[in-house]
């Protein structure tokens, strides 16, 4: 049943119990002892006045959250374009680069939800930034989690794999379990996008010849939140259960040397398996200039020196949050391959603009 179909039902079931408690309540004035009505039918009228009130009390409570959120959502995503416009006004239009890190609606087993994204956010963006020049990535919001919820076997048999990388990164590739826990993400991406996507678990490419992004997916094994919302609690949490397709990592690092690697991922290292987090950690300490991730609501940026090399690690900032939360964006400034400047814009729920993201960046500067 659609969420308009479902809708309709509440609201004249409550007018119709509405309806046949007036009509009852009449009845009972009219029928012998007459003007009087007894407990029984006032103990009816009351329940029939219970359920009307609740259903429809409840539907306007909620609409009205709703409606206050998007609201809110509309509002910071209209002045982030219109920040965007005056922070981006001095770079040249194809030397603009956009990659967001997951989570792209809120709801990702709700195809609209990707068609409201493409309206309200991806079409303006590309009035300042070249869709060529848009990557992202799945975060685990973009699951499609009934089902997610409906396949328990196959999500079991899938997190509690036992087998190696090589064999893991063979035996996914053969199973549909995981574009169609990604099916509205997946035709979002092939008609709205124009990246070369090679695959749901990760891609690659040479966003300029001197840098090298790889985008990897750490959601393939997320519940989308299962673990929080199923009170029989059937599913493990994500944190240190999560597992990626390493095949593609690899390759990419092998393959770019002397470029400035860019990985991406949504989750933390830290969500990943153990021996996932080994493995992670080596690639980056070996190769990996500047590793993003996003999911932990929790800016934070810190420079690690390896091998005489410096390794720039950040939690990119969440755009819109209806959390208590810091919103806001980055900015990486690039000279040719070198990173030189990290810029943060915060938004301010008082003044109802983008300012310096003092809070963001740690610092007054």
């Amino acid at each position: 049943m659609t969420k308009e179909a479902r809708n309709n039902v509440q609201i004249w079931s409550a007018m119709a119990m509405l309806a046949f408690g007036a009509g009852l309540s009449i009845a009972g004035f009219c029928v012998e002892p007459v003007g009087e009505i007894s407990d029984s039918v006032l103990l009816v009228l009351a329940q029939c006045f219970i359920y009307a009130g609740s259903a429809l009390g409840i539907d306007y409570y909620v609409n009205m959250k709703i409606n206050k959120q998007v609201e809110n959502q509309g509002l910071v995503i209209t002045e982030f374009f219109k920040d965007i416009a005056k922070t981006l006004q001095n770079i040249p239009f194809e030397d603009r680069f956009c990659i967001i890190s997951g989570d792209l609606v809120d709801v990702g087993g709700v195809e609209d939800s990707y068609s409201e994204f493409t309206k309200r956010f991806l079409e303006p963006l590309c009035k300042h930034v070249a869709l060529k020049n848009i990557f992202c990535i799945p975060g685990n919001h973009d699951l499609n989690r009934s089902f997610v919820n409906g396949h328990k076997d196959d999500y079991d048999k899938w997190i509690n794999s036992e087998d190696d990388d090589t064999r893991f990164n063979e035996t996914i590739k053969d199973s549909e379990y995981f574009t169609k826990a990604f099916n509205h993400f997946i035709k979002f991406r092939n008609t709205s996008l124009s990246a070369d996507y090679q695959s749901i678990f990760g891609y690659s490419c040479n966003i300029i010849p001197e840098i090298s992004l790889m985008c990897l997916n750490t959601a393939i094994l997320s519940n989308g939140g299962l673990d929080k919302s199923d009170p029989s609690n059937r599913f493990p949490k994500d944190s240190q259960n999560l597992r990626v397709e390493t095949s593609g990592l690899f390759e990419w690092s092998e393959n770019n040397e002397g470029r400035t690697k860019i990985l991406v991922m949504h989750h933390p290292v830290s969500d990943l398996t153990d021996y996932l987090q080994h493995q992670l950690d080596a690639v980056i300490k070996q190769s990996v200039d500047i590793h993003i991730n996003g999911h932990t609501h929790f800016q934070k940026y810190e420079p690690k020196l390896h091998n005489g090399r410096i390794i720039h690690t950040m939690t990119s900032p969440q755009l819109f949050s209806s959390k208590v939360d810091i919103n806001g964006y980055s900015i990486l400034h690039f000279n040719g391959k070198d990173l030189q400047t990290i810029e943060y814009r915060q938004w301010s729920p008082k003044n109802h603009h983008f300012m310096v993201g003092a809070e963001l960046a740690d610092d007054d500067t």
